[in-house]
């Protein structure tokens, strides 16, 4: 076997793996029940939830740049890989932090998490499909990415809900990590 024929088996491997990806990025368990969470388990006030929240969105937009440099410098596959941990770790956090810091922390990771994941993941697929000389399924492909992406979302908020009514609030978010 080749070189140009075990890259080609690898960047074909690439695609359905991308697609499990885009699932699984969005099946978080914890979307319907967060704020029950951090409210009733945590007890944090809504306005402390809200303020979290907000640091987490301005955090993102000043991140943009410089988790894509990351991307730009060290490969797209990488910066997915360090996002997927990341991710991981303020999950964790997330699920078992007790105090108002904590909690913050693990927003701040999570937010580091999602511009990690921010363009390096269409970036990754573009190449993917670059490589295979098929840039030109590009949108239509990427369109399919996001159709799953909403799937895991949908089945996300009727199993995180069921989850958290079955077992815990906390069982549930700990399922999500």
């Amino acid at each position: 076997m080749t070189v140009a024929v075990a890259d080609t088996r690898a960047y074909e491997a690439n695609v359905p793996r991308f697609y499990a990806f885009s699932f699984l990025f969005l099946l978080q368990l914890l979307m319907p029940i967060w704020v029950i969470y951090l409210i009733d388990v945590r007890d944090l006030s809504l306005g402390q939830v809200t303020a979290m929240e907000g640091v987490f969105w301005v955090a993102m937009l000043f991140l943009e740049v410089p988790t894509g440099v990351i991307a730009d410098r060290f490969g797209r596959a990488t910066s997915l890989r360090l996002g997927a941990i990341t991710n991981t770790v303020g999950m964790l956090v997330f699920a078992f932090s007790s105090s108002f810091p904590i909690l913050f922390g693990s927003y701040m990771l999570l937010a580091v998490s999602f511009t990690l994941f921010s363009g390096a993941d269409a970036a990754f697929f573009y190449d993917t499909l670059k490589a295979l000389k098929r840039e030109d399924e590009y949108q239509r492909l990427w369109g399919r990415c996001w159709a799953l992406q909403s799937a895991g979302l949908g089945v996300s908020l009727v199993a995180g809900s069921l989850l958290a009514q079955l077992t815990s609030v906390h069982f549930a978010i700990i399922a999500s990590g």
